[in-house]
């Protein structure tokens, strides 16, 4: 469950964070192995970890994965939308009691110089009531911990709020 209440201070993100785990049979020399391989995000340096481990937990092979992506741990998602509500630009607008927080979707662009190989941005969309109404979309680099887009359709103004008393 991903916690939309959080402080960013408050969130620390490992040196290394495991993202996805999965059981596999590699082939090698003709000898079926079972293994696990994991994919992870190194922080220290912004590059895709791959790390297969024999049956026993033994790893015995890491190899980085530059210019795959991943998507997010669930602490990932947390910082992002905090950091996205402490923007100053946003901090009031993203105040509100009643906004739904979606965090997901990786960003990288070589022509964007915040989501450029070794960044780590992930999308932060805010919707009001049923999920319809836009309130904002904003994009932040995990890796610089900072919002890089504040909004990332500059034209797009969020949707007038409905008076509820009406109709």
């Amino acid at each position: 469950m991903v916690h939309i209440d959080l402080a960013s201070s408050e969130i620390v993100l490992p040196e290394y964070l495991p993202v996805r785990r999965y059981q596999d049979v590699f082939t090698e020399n003709d000898i079926n192995r079972k293994v696990w391989v994991e994919y992870g995000w190194d922080y220290r340096r912004g590059v895709v970890v791959e790390t297969v481990y024999d049956e026993t937990g033994h790893e015995f092979r890491k190899t980085d994965k530059p210019g795959y992506t991943l998507n997010f741990a669930d602490r990932e998602l947390e910082l992002a939308i905090a950091l996205a509500r402490e923007e100053s630009s946003l901090h009031e607008l993203l105040s509100a009691s009643d906004l739904n927080f979606y965090a997901g979707f990786v960003l990288r662009n070589e022509n964007d110089a915040g989501c450029k190989a070794g960044s780590r941005c992930v999308h932060v969309i805010v919707s009001r009531g049923d999920g319809q109404q836009h309130v904002a979309h904003a994009i932040v680099d995990l890796m610089t911990r900072r919002v890089v887009h504040a909004a990332l359709d500059p034209d797009r103004k969020p949707d007038p709020v409905a008076d509820k008393n009406r109709g």
